[in-house]
């Protein structure tokens, strides 16, 4: 594979610069993260601080290949303090993408498949077995570190005044799960879908065993937020609860929507 060479890249660890494909990278601005996403033609590179989620996320990337459709891992690196995770660019859009959006009643069918195609994961030998332990223990360390900001007023909407009391609640309160494979952050903007409507999964740094309900929270929310023009600012026609969980064949579970979607708050 060729190499590209440019001051940019030059910093780059060795073993990520060595497989990048020669084009020329330009930064993604969407999304949450934090980190920083380069895209060229044909590849994606995510950097970011060295942490568990990183660590998490190539991990799952390895164990899912062929499991489930990731983006294939070229290459990866953790180097002064960064990790450094190099993918391929997948031919697909975001679901958060605004033809999508436009189009309520089909972006529901396809984001019921792809939390299908999540439960549907064989869960042998799977590296990453307590995923909601994992978001306890980050959300610890967010809480006793003062790094967390949740909404104020969904805090008080569910009846805790600090996130000290909200961590204490997750921490009594943890529902017992129906162990399936899980995203984690299955936010609009981390699935992706093809032409033919084949789903695709993205920074999976979040990722391992847990309840269906800790996609399912994120994802209700996530599609409640784009089409009420949180971040673009177009107004689209809603879906309702009840159709959402129609298209999943469950009965909701508000128990397990709240906690999940209130662990999401800590991290």
């Amino acid at each position: 594979m060729k190499t590209a060479s440019s001051p940019w890249t030059d910093v780059l660890p060795a073993a990520v610069r060595e497989r990048l494909d020669g084009g020329a990278f330009t930064p993604c601005r969407i999304g949450l993260s934090g980190a920083e996403v380069w895209l060229s033609d044909t590849q994606a590179l995510k950097i970011a601080p060295a942490s568990d989620e990183s660590q998490t996320e190539r991990t799952a990337l390895r164990w899912l290949a062929g499991r489930l459709p990731v983006p294939a891992l070229l290459a990866d690196a953790r180097e002064n303090g960064r990790d450094y995770l190099l993918t391929e660019r997948l031919k697909a859009v975001s679901a958060a993408d605004g033809a999508l959006l436009d189009d309520p009643d089909r972006l529901l069918v396809l984001l019921s498949s792809a939390l299908r195609a999540l439960r549907d994961v064989d869960l042998g030998g799977c590296p990453l077995p307590d995923a909601t332990g994992a978001k306890l223990r980050a959300a610890k360390v967010q809480v006793e570190s003062g790094l967390c900001d949740p909404d104020e007023a969904v805090l008080s909407a569910h009846g805790v005044d600090s996130p000290a009391s909200l961590l204490g609640w997750l921490e009594t309160h943890r529902p017992k799960e129906h162990a399936v494979f899980t995203h984690g952050d299955c936010c609009l903007p981390n699935l992706f879908f093809d032409g033919g409507g084949r789903a695709f999964f993205l920074d999976l740094g979040r990722a391992g065993i847990a309840d269906a309900y800790t996609d399912i929270a994120l994802c209700l929310r996530s599609l409640r937020q784009n089409l009420a023009g949180v971040y673009d600012g177009k107004v689209r026609r809603t879906v309702s609860e009840d159709a959402f969980f129609d298209a999943l064949g469950l009965q909701p579970d508000a128990e397990k929507l709240r906690y999940y979607t209130l662990l999401d708050e800590l991290l």
